[in-house]
């Protein structure tokens, strides 16, 4: 399974890009939401890991902007953040889509049992719900396997 990680944060890219490879992820770094959209349309992605304080294009933009995609949108989401810890920041973050708000520091085996949780939920055919033109509208998520190399 790939995984985006998007972090602007060197040493936090490092240390999440290795508790995924230790968990058996493909993954691919991206340093802004920028840089994030562009590498999605290369897929197969399993799911995108953003922090969200970030320069060109935050968290929050970039999960807007995938949300709002047709190809981007039923790749699970998950914000990671140190930044915004109110309640209202998270809600947020679910309004727009996000399948879970995560707040650092966190033990890896309870992030690495988050990302899990998220997969299951998609294979079930659960997903976020995330606001749309003032609506709301129920996204699938889309579970697409790396060829194991």
């Amino acid at each position: 399974m790939k995984i985006l990680i998007v972090d602007d944060n060197p040493e936090n890219l490092y240390m999440l890009e290795g508790l995924l490879k230790g968990g058996g992820y493909e993954v691919v770094t991206a340093t802004d939401g920028v840089e994030a959209i562009a590498k999605l349309k290369k897929p197969p992605f399993g799911m995108v890991i953003s922090d969200i304080l970030m320069p060109r294009m935050d968290g929050y933009g970039l999960c807007r902007a995938c949300k709002q995609d047709e190809a981007l949108g039923k790749i699970p989401f998950l914000l990671y953040t140190a930044a915004y810890t109110n309640r209202e920041d998270e809600e947020f973050a679910r309004g727009l889509g996000a399948a879970r708000y995560v707040v650092k520091p966190i033990e890896p085996v309870e992030l690495l049992r988050i990302i899990e949780e998220v997969f299951k939920e998609c294979r079930e055919g659960k997903a976020a719900v995330p606001e749309v033109d003032g609506r709301r509208r129920a996204l699938s998520c889309r579970i697409q396997r790396a060829p194991r190399q």
